[in-house]
């Protein structure tokens, strides 16, 4: 998917889009928006943006743009809640493997839906690693309700 293709979110589009260009990419995200909106297309492209192959960014068509898109690619992961909560031990996982660089792009993603599921331990867990991330790391949190606010701190 390209920046152009994210219609109804012009104004963020512009902002990430020139963040990539100039190459000041921040470590932690947060997407907000009404329940029944889908932001992850939002989301999907900006992994694209990230990780993209070619110059023209996102180009929707390099083996790397593909693989996000297909849920295939090793650096771009999308954590869903298990069940009506984000547990801890899905926070745990992520981080411990946050450490580790990334396998084929510059940039190792961690989509996480329905940030505002989080449970108390699970976001204290998150908030450790979004205090000090790794420099090739981004998070980005997509949320329909709030989120606490030392996490709505720590993101753009």
């Amino acid at each position: 998917m390209a920046w152009d293709e994210l219609n109804q979110q012009a104004r963020a589009q512009r902002v990430l889009a020139n963040q990539v260009s100039r190459g000041r990419i921040g470590h932690a995200y947060l997407f907000t928006a009404m329940p029944g909106t889908k932001m992850d297309a939002a989301a999907l492209t900006f992994a694209q943006a990230l990780n993209c192959e070619s110059s023209s960014r996102p180009c929707g068509v390099c083996s790397s743009c593909r693989a996000i898109v297909k849920g295939v690619h090793p650096d771009v992961q999308v954590v869903k809640p298990d069940g009506a909560t984000l547990k801890l031990g899905q926070i745990r996982s992520i981080t411990a493997e946050a450490v580790i660089t990334p396998n084929l792009g510059p940039y190792r993603v961690y989509i996480i839906e329905d940030a505002h599921a989080l449970t108390r331990e699970a976001g204290n867990a998150l908030l450790l690693t979004l205090e000090e991330p790794p420099s090739f790391v981004v998070f980005i949190l997509m949320a329909t309700a709030p989120v606490s606010a030392t996490i709505e701190s720590r993101c753009q």
